[in-house]
This record gives structure tokens, sequence and C-alpha cells, in this order.
């Protein structure tokens, strides 16, 4: 007999990811963050975050360019 796991039900959220944000915000020190999607942001989220990137129109190195561009303007704690 194959056992049966409870699951609950799935329930699309339309921007999932956005929740973290505002936990991100009240850090001390809030890491840059950079929003990787695929669908449209709009512009008061976007002012929210480093670099925002549409997956259907960013290339690998253009993904890898904004990593770093944004890794290099930030500073270690304390500096």
């Amino acid at each position: 007999m194959t056992p049966t796991w409870p699951t609950a039900p799935r329930r699309r959220r339309r921007r999932p990811g956005w929740d973290l944000l505002a936990d991100i915000e009240a850090l001390t020190l809030p890491p840059s963050v950079v929003v990787f999607s695929a669908s449209e942001v709009d512009r008061p989220q976007s002012a929210r975050v480093a670099a925002v990137l549409l997956k259907a129109q960013t290339s690998n190195d253009e993904l890898l360019q904004a990593l770093q561009r944004v890794l290099g303007q930030s500073h270690p704690p304390g500096a």
C-alpha cells in the first residue's frame, strides 16, 4: 500500500516574492535586492530594489553583469 501524505491546497499568489521585500527592508542593514521576474514590474516596486530584470528579455551575460554591478555597490557590514 502506498502511503498518502496530506497536502495543503496550493494557492497561486500573483507576486509571492514581493511579500519578502518588506521583511528585507526592515533589516538593520538590508541587502541589495535583484528581481529576476517572469512578468513586468511596476515603477513603485522597481524603485524599491537595486535592479529588475525580465527573464524573457535578459541573457545570462546581462544577468551576470547586473549581479556583479549590484554586488560591487554593496558594502560589507562595518565598512
